[in-house]
C-alpha cells in the first residue's frame, strides 16, 4: 500500500491566489472644471426657472407689480371776479349852492330851477325857497321856515338817511287834488310834514298827478327824487 510522502517532491504545495490588478484610470485634468461649469449651469437654470415659471412667482407679479396706470393730476380752474364800480348817476347833474342858508344839492339837468330869496329878520334870512320843475312834476324846498301852523296827521313812511340824520320818507295821495305827495317829516305821529335840523325847519316834497301812478313815471321821479335828497348838504 502506497503511502503519500508529504515530502515528496512531486507533492504539491497549495498555490497563493492570483491578484488581478485592475486597469489603472485615467483622469483628465479638466474634469473639475468641467464639473464646477456644468453645477454653476444648473444653479442658474434652476434659479431663471424658479425666478420665471414659479407659482409663487406669478402670483407677486400678478397680485404686487402689475402697472398703476398714471394719473394726470386734475386742477380747479380759477375764475377772477373784476369788479366794476358802479357809476354815480349824480356826476353830470347842476349844482346848487343857497347864499345865505349854505345848503348844497345836485339836481339832474331834465329839471329846471328857480329860487326865492328869503326874508331878512334881524339877521337871520327866513322863509327861503327853491322849486324844481320837470313838466307836471314839482320839487318844492323851503329853508329855515318862520310862522308854520296846522293840523298834525299821522304818516307811514320808511327811514331816510338825508347828510347823516335819520328822517322818514312818507307818500301821501290826495285824490281830492288828483295828485301825490312824497316828503320828508322827523316824527311819523301828528306831523305837519316838515323836520327840524340844527334848530330850523325845513321842508322839502315831490309833487306829481296821480295819474303817474298807473304809469312808471311815478317810480322814475321817486328815483331821481332820492338820488337828489343823497347830495343834500347842510351848512
Amino acid at each position: 500500500m502506497d503511502q503519500t510522502n508529504p515530502s515528496s517532491p512531486n507533492t504539491q504545495t497549495p498555490s497563493t491566489p492570483h491578484q488581478v490588478t485592475p486597469p489603472a484610470t485615467t483622469c483628465h485634468p479638466l474634469s473639475p472644471v468641467v464639473f464646477m461649469l456644468f453645477g454653476i449651469f444648473l444653479g442658474a437654470t434652476g434659479l431663471w426657472t424658479y425666478q420665471n415659471y414659479s407659482p409663487f412667482q406669478i402670483k407677486q407679479t400678478t397680485v404686487y407689480e402689475k402697472p398703476i396706470p398714471e394719473t394726470t393730476p386734475t386742477t380747479t380752474p380759477t375764475i377772477t371776479v373784476i369788479l366794476t364800480p358802479t357809476p354815480n348817476p349824480t356826476t353830470n347833474w347842476n349844482s346848487f349852492t343857497s347864499p345865505t342858508q349854505k345848503i348844497f344839492f345836485k339836481y339832474p339837468q331834465s329839471w329846471n330851477l328857480t329860487s326865492t330869496p328869503g326874508q331878512n329878520d334881524k339877521g337871520n334870512i327866513i322863509n327861503e325857497s327853491v322849486k324844481l320843475t320837470n313838466g307836471q312834476a314839482t320839487i318844492s324846498m323851503y329853508f329855515n321856515m318862520d310862522g308854520i301852523g296846522g293840523l298834525g296827521r299821522d304818516y307811514e313812511g320808511t327811514p331816510i338817511s338825508v347828510d347823516g340824520q335819520t328822517l322818514y320818507e312818507y307818500k301821501m295821495i290826495q285824490t281830492d287834488f288828483k295828485k301825490v305827495t312824497i316828503g320828508l317829516t322827523d316824527d311819523l305821529t301828528e306831523s305837519l310834514g316838515v323836520f327840524r335840523h340844527n334848530e330850523k325847519t325845513y321842508s322839502i316834497t315831490l309833487t306829481y298827478p296821480d295819474s303817474y301812478e298807473n304809469t312808471g313815471q311815478s317810480a322814475d321821479l321817486q328815483i331821481e327824487f332820492n338820488q337828489l335828497l343823497s347830495t343834500f348838504k347842510f351848512n
